[in-house]
């Protein structure tokens, strides 16, 4: 007798409706898993009908703990299916877009269907606020971690790749106006078009510096476990933890990264490393922080508390050059007016061993 044959899932892109309907199924959701557990923020970058958007849909499903579609597959038994996890899922797979104002409207009727389906009120005016609070305000619902998913993004591009001025003008209005980046400054130059970005709100510039951090240590989860130190020493003024967090990061960068690299020998390249880590954590950082004295490398501010940085390099031995500037400029004058402990933090590396060598601490109240 024989057996009877699935059906094959042409055209399907909806997980449920594949496993409803008895379709063969390549067994993904174990991979799925893996991503999950492995870090937090993914992009997947495949050609065209490669099966993307069904991944994404199995991802939502999976979070959503739909248990019954899992009967059988590798995820059944590696899943908390007591979870359930608010979804915001963004779209831009249906119609096509000709105009910024089109692509405006899309969003904002994106954003509103999620908002309406979770629950929440949403009340900022720009989509990246709109967006932050929606996830504020369903984590606090739900009481559980919020899962976005984004799927075709690059549509509004591809629909016009023929016709390069709206192609151009796609890709532009979904960095800026989806509130990845702001255009502060435009300035028309012959031929071209520059722009001056900044970050629209923390929590974007937040996200920003933690993939960079992770990028730079190379595991998502290192820098979970060395944020979290670093959060709960500058919450206890443990400075002797917070240098130790900061030595053990410079040490776990592979070597080759300086071969033929001049980038040890300046005091940028360290400071830059001290302000991706606290900003990915969402504190206030300002850099080249002017006074009526000098610059300050780097003023932090966070928990009540004022922390001035003075990063300096050496050869292999500390001079306490750095802390001694702090003092002699008197860069803490700028910030008396708080009322609020300040913190004198100079900081010292070695260009040969690329490491911290020197870390002086004082208390300026």
């Amino acid at each position: 007798m024989a057996t009877s044959r699935k059906k094959l899932p042409i055209g399907i892109q909806t997980f449920a409706k594949l496993r409803n309907e008895n379709c063969y199924y390549a067994d993904k959701s174990g991979i799925a898993v893996d991503l999950v557990e492995r870090g937090q923020y993914y992009f997947l970058s495949r050609p065209r009908r490669f099966g993307k958007s069904l991944f994404i849909d199995t991802l939502k499903e999976l979070f959503e703990g739909n248990q019954l579609l899992f009967e059988g597959l590798q995820a059944e038994n590696r899943w908390d299916w007591s979870k359930k996890h608010p979804i915001i899922y963004i779209s831009f797979s249906d119609g096509v877009l000709k105009t910024q104002e089109e692509l405006r409207q899309r969003i904002g009727e994106i954003l509103d269907d999620n908002k309406i389906r979770l629950g929440v009120a949403c009340t900022h005016e720009s989509y990246a606020g709109y967006l932050s609070q929606m996830i504020r305000e369903s984590h606090k619902k739900y009481g559980e971690r919020v899962v976005v998913l984004v799927d075709e993004y690059d549509k509004p591009i591809l629909d016009n790749i023929t016709n390069r001025e709206v192609a151009t003008e796609m890709r532009e209005g979904l960095m800026f106006q989806a509130g990845y980046l702001t255009i502060e400054s435009e300035m028309v130059l012959p031929g071209y078009k520059q722009y001056t970005l900044r970050f629209p709100n923390m929590e974007v510039k937040a996200s920003m510096n933690r993939l960079l951090v992770q990028r730079l240590m190379g595991d998502a989860r290192t820098f979970g476990i060395n944020g979290s130190h670093l959060y709960m020493a500058l919450l206890e003024n443990d400075f002797e933890k917070l240098k130790k967090v900061f030595h053990q990061f410079f040490s776990s960068i592979p070597y080759n990264w300086y071969t033929n690299n001049p980038i040890a020998q300046y005091e940028g390249y360290y400071a830059s490393i001290f302000y991706s880590h606290f900003t990915a954590l969402g504190m206030e950082v300002r850099v080249e922080d002017t006074t009526n004295h000098g610059r300050i490398d780097m003023t932090v501010l966070f928990n009540h508390n004022v922390y001035i940085f003075e990063f300096k390099v050496e050869e292999l031995t500390p001079s306490g050059k750095a802390l001694q500037q702090i003092k002699d400029r008197n860069y803490a004058d700028k910030y008396k007016a708080r009322n609020e402990p300040i913190y004198l933090i100079g900081v010292e590396f070695s260009k040969n061993n690329r490491n911290i060598i020197g870390f002086d601490v004082e208390c300026n109240s």
